[in-house]
């Protein structure tokens, strides 16, 4: 396959006029001015793939439903919006459960038309109850190295994320996620400024859905919120939906953590795609209206938010450009990851998973290893 008359957008720079050849699902050549046969992208944008590191479920499923037919759903609607990649993301159930959906997860065979599984996050049980947002108090656990070496056994190593709240754990849990190379997450977390910042020093990297479910920022009590702004080290996700952050939250994180720092998750729930009304959510009974989806305490329970769209609500809220679009939802993930020799960029020998974006930043088309699995004309 051959891309070419292409604006391609990467972190750190821009081709225009720019063709893409790919062989075997890989990008062997870059550049301009292309004299052979492709198709003509007429100066449309081309980015790497969209990665979500943080989702629940989309189209009626949820990765806690624990079938092969929900993992396929959810990668057959997630090419969709433009994620190539993604981490299917647990919630806080009993043992059994969480222990199920991690194997369904291990065993799956993948969707070649599909979002591609990367690993899995683990969000709860380790959380902390008075943040614990749409997650369930019943099965809320305290964060022990036993608790997770027994999910670890079952993992094949694909536990890449774990979300918990780092004021009920020993430093030493945070030690062990990173000597297991899993990203360590704080949040559902009351924790102080000072108690996040010890388990940074530990190797803690990311707050889990930014001022959402955790302590926030006070001038006499600085929270979570508090030192995920003061801290290089740490890494924010954000629910660009319009509702779980103000869009001049957005515009002010955007500031003071940059593109660099920042990683657009959705964070969806089954409801995505489907109707309002009623659905469940980690066994609790949740409500969806046109925009957003709460539980019966109140809190929201997940989003409705696909990555595309978050991508434009980005472009609109901060006034940032594409390039540092590509920072946000994929280059910053790939490293995170630690596979940005693979994913994150447009350049010879990464994977060609792509998508391509009109001059309105609408998705029109996406590209999983060098074949066109979504396109909004058919």
């Amino acid at each position: 396959m051959i891309l070419k008359n292409a604006t391609i957008v990467n972190a750190l720079s821009t081709l225009e006029h720019g063709y893409i050849k790919i062989q075997n699902g890989k990008i062997v050549e870059v550049g301009t001015d292309c004299r052979e046969d492709g198709i003509d992208l007429q100066e449309n944008y081309v980015l790497p793939g969209f990665i979500d590191m943080h989702i629940h479920g989309t189209n009626g499923v949820d990765v806690m439903d624990g079938t092969v037919e929900a993992l396929d759903i959810m990668t057959s609607n997630l090419i969709k919006e433009g994620t190539t990649s993604f981490l299917p993301t647990t919630l806080t159930m009993s043992k059994d459960k969480i222990k199920h959906a991690i194997q369904n997860v291990v065993k799956y065979r993948g969707n070649p038309k599909g979002s591609k599984i990367l690993g899995i996050h683990l969000e709860g049980p380790f959380v902390n109850k008075k943040f614990k947002g749409a997650q369930n108090e019943s099965y809320i656990q305290q964060p022990t190295i036993s608790y997770l070496q027994e999910l670890l056994d079952l993992a094949d190593g694909k536990i890449k994320n774990i979300t918990y709240a780092c004021e009920e754990a020993p430093l030493e849990f945070t030690k062990f996620l990173v000597e297991n190379k899993i990203i360590p997450s704080v949040g559902h977390s009351s924790a102080t400024m000072e108690e996040v910042l010890n388990h940074v020093n530990y190797g803690l990297k990311n707050v889990t859905h930014f001022h959402n479910g955790q302590s926030p920022h006070n001038h006499r009590f600085p929270g979570v919120v508090s030192a995920g702004f003061y801290s290089d080290e740490l890494t924010t996700e954000m629910i660009v939906d319009g509702v779980h952050l103000h869009k001049d939250v957005v515009k002010m994180t955007h500031k003071i953590k940059t593109k660099d720092r920042i990683l657009l998750i959705t964070d969806s729930m089954m409801a995505k795609g489907l109707g309002n009304g009623s659905y469940t959510l980690g066994g609790l009974n949740v409500v969806k209206t046109d925009t957003e989806v709460r539980a019966e305490s109140g809190s929201l329970a997940g989003s409705i938010l696909k990555m595309s769209d978050a991508v434009k609500n980005m472009l609109a809220f901060t006034e940032c450009s594409i390039n540092e679009i590509v920072s946000m939802t994929s280059y910053n993930q790939a490293k995170q990851l630690k596979i940005d020799d693979q994913l994150g960029k447009i350049e010879a020998g990464y994977t060609a998973d792509l998508v391509v974006l009109d001059k309105t930043f609408q998705l029109i088309q996406t590209i999983r290893e060098g074949i066109t699995v979504y396109s909004s004309t058919f």
